[in-house]
């Protein structure tokens, strides 16, 4: 459940509705570990 809710998370980063510089590094966070 947590794996896909960090999925989704992802996805929606990489959308680009963040800040670029803190996008980075939660899509870092979110992609590279989930």
């Amino acid at each position: 459940m947590l794996k896909e809710r960090s999925r989704s998370t992802c996805k929606i980063l990489k959308n680009g509705q963040y800040n670029p510089t803190r996008r980075i590094l939660i899509i870092l966070f979110y992609c590279d570990f989930f």
